[in-house]
């Protein structure tokens, strides 16, 4: 609309025209002096008669010829520009091997390719890929050509994971006038009302669909597709083959192996044989690092002999222990157990504890005669753990301090069962506080909580993310779609330093599953309207500017001839 502005033009040139001065009138003596009469105005203020010049001619088919190239009249109809939303796959499946020889993404990709040729060039077009959360890979709205050459830069390196989150991203983008096209090796509920192009071919595999590595353990579970099949199971470590064994594989009976293993490096599970999916056919796993609470406790007692009865647990120096005994020093972090005894008299109960502390889950002192203990009224309200009546029994202390009323040498408590189980909930509750993981062998698309060792500010995802520990220290981490090896790192006084490596594991029963695949073309529904808007036909720009240059030419040799020598 605001090309309509150049009509100003036309009455410009008039009033340019309209708005010159002619020369004075000079008497002369002698008709030689005379000459040839020239008529040369200039500019002034004052209005002349319009003359009608050839100059004012060209001048007014120039501007007409400009006002034609900028808004772009149409003589005929053009079918309106459209916008399509296309959304990739990214999933591991677009790996598996087609009859043709090539793989089902490759074949995506050819198809696009010719898809998007056959645009017309005011069309455009966005790009986005699957995965949590979808991304734009291209776009939004570009041009064919930008989006043929974002389809280079398209991995199929992702878990499998839901394409809901994509296509409704998709469907926003487009708006109620653009069409969303999903390439994909099998169709999916979510696409419903879009345009799909399929490329998966139904085809006969097997793989593994689960693996697990626990201390001295590792438990795999394998299973075929289509037809029996029999596949060579290998595990290797850095020195070569760990296992080695023949396994017969039977559709709709997915098949459990046990093995004993008791390596301390990674290992590689490999399921050899031809297959068309090769992505579930291999697994990285990183060897167990269980983490044990490291406590010091320096006097010999009931509570050492606990202690020491503790699985995941060891004693340690108090500099680097994780739970002390006693008022002595303790490391940053470290949790502390002191026994303060008091002087109320010995009693049988009943007891009262605080319901859903984690260190009284599954304690019962019932039958324990309880020597020891301190009046309420001492007490913080909140630190009490387990009373008696109007005695303190128990307390937790600000950061993490236990304490324990109770005169181990008389009473029953330390023969009692409820002595050892509070020890070992305390250790386990530690345990969980624990920096880092036991099993850094993580399954996609869950959910897991990390404790950052003492002074991190932040966990720093190996994609660029942030995140900020809570009160607890401790961040919640969702589990990354790519599989392989991530580094994740922490920020230590504003700096990032490298931390924790974890494994994300690729497997799942539906990546090998190629009996749902489909091969066909669902065109997009055809658009009310578009969202982009149709461009200029590129001819008529030409011809009108090349005739308004023409005719400014023109104008101005007229001109010279008009005002003389």
């Amino acid at each position: 609309m605001s090309a309509w502005w150049a009509l100003l033009a036309i009455p410009a040139i008039l009033a340019i025209h309209w708005f010159r001065r002619a020369l004075p009138r000079r008497t002369v003596s002698a008709l030689w002096l005379w000459g040839e009469r020239h008529a040369a105005p200039v500019s002034g203020r004052r209005r002349e008669r319009l003359i009608d010049r050839t100059s004012l001619r060209w001048e007014l088919l120039a501007a007409l010829a400009l006002l034609l190239a900028l808004v772009d009249p149409r003589w005929f109809d053009r079918p309106p520009a459209r916008h399509l939303v296309v959304v990739l796959d990214t999933r591991l499946s677009l790996l598996a091997r087609r009859q043709d020889g090539l793989t089902v993404a490759e074949r995506l990709t050819q198809d696009l390719t010719t898809h998007f040729a056959t645009l017309a060039p005011d069309d455009r077009v966005t790009v986005i890929t699957t995965g949590t959360p979808p991304r734009v890979l291209v776009g939004p709205a570009v041009p064919r050509d930008q989006a043929t050459l974002g389809l280079t830069t398209w991995k199929t390196d992702q878990t499998w994971h839901d394409l809901a989150p994509a296509l409704d991203l998709a469907r926003e983008v487009a708006g109620p006038t653009g069409s969303v096209l999903l390439a994909s090796d099998r169709p999916d509920p979510a696409a419903a009302h879009v345009g799909t192009l399929l490329r998966g071919e139904v085809r006969p595999t097997a793989g593994l669909i689960a693996a697990r590595w626990r201390p001295g353990d590792l438990h795999l579970r394998l299973a075929a597709w289509g037809q029996p099949q029999r596949r060579e199971l290998r595990v290797t470590g850095p020195a070569g083959d760990l296992v080695r064994r023949t396994v017969d594989l039977v559709p709709g009976h997915p098949l459990d192996v046990n093995l004993p293993l008791t390596t301390t490096t990674p290992i590689d599970i490999h399921l050899d044989g031809p297959d068309p999916q090769s992505a579930d056919d291999h697994v990285h796993l990183l060897p167990p690092q269980p983490r044990q609470v490291r406590w010091w406790c320096p006097e010999p007692g009931p509570l050492r002999r606990a202690l020491e009865a503790q699985d995941g647990a060891r004693p340690a120096p108090p500099a680097e222990a994780d739970l002390v005994v006693g008022p002595g020093p303790r490391a940053t972090g470290a949790w502390r157990i002191t026994v303060e005894p008091g002087d109320a008299p010995p009693t049988p109960g009943p007891f009262l504890a605080r319901s859903g502390h984690p260190w009284l889950e599954g304690i019962d002192a019932t039958g324990c005669r309880w020597a020891g203990g301190v009046p309420l009224e001492h007490v913080p309200v909140e630190e009490v753990l387990l009373a008696a009546g109007t005695t303190a029994l128990l307390r937790e202390a600000p950061d993490h301090h236990l304490i324990i009323h109770a005169d181990l040498t008389k009473g029953t408590l330390a023969e009692h069962p409820a002595w050892p189980a509070l020890l070992a909930q305390v250790v386990a509750n530690r345990h969980a506080h624990l920096p880092g993981r036991d099993d850094r062998n993580l399954d996609p698309g869950t959910v897991v909580r990390l404790v950052l060792p003492p002074g991190a500010e932040a966990l720093v995802v190996d994609d660029g993310g942030i995140l900020v520990p809570g009160a607890d220290h401790a961040v919640l981490l969702p589990v990354l779609e790519r599989a392989g090896l991530h580094t994740l790192g922490i920020r230590r006084n504003g700096l990032p330093e490298p931390w924790l490596t974890i494994s994300v594991s690729p497997l799942d029963a539906r990546l090998g599953d190629l009996t749902p695949c489909l091969s066909g073309d669902h065109p997009a529904p055809a658009a009310p309207g578009s969202t982009a808007t149709a461009g200029r036909h590129p001819l008529l720009v030409l011809l009108a500017a090349g005739l308004a240059g023409l005719a400014l030419v023109a104008s101005w040799r007229a001109q010279r001839r008009e005002d003389g020598p």
